[in-house]
């Protein structure tokens, strides 16, 4: 029973471990994203291209 338990609570921190990298991830594409849209209003350019938002998020 002991073991189990062990073996429970060690998978549990691997899944929060992957849960983390995840939102970790995300926090830095909306971020991304964030400059992007503050990029393209202090440029007074309202239409940012699908390929720029694009290319922002694959570098």
């Amino acid at each position: 029973m002991e073991k189990e338990i062990e073996c429970l609570v060690e998978a549990l921190i691997k899944m929060l471990g992957k849960s983390n990298k995840r939102v970790i991830e995300l926090t830095s594409r909306v971020e991304q994203l964030e400059e992007i849209v503050r990029e393209s209003v202090l440029q007074d350019d309202k239409s940012v291209s699908i390929k720029e938002i694009h290319a922002a998020f694959t570098n």
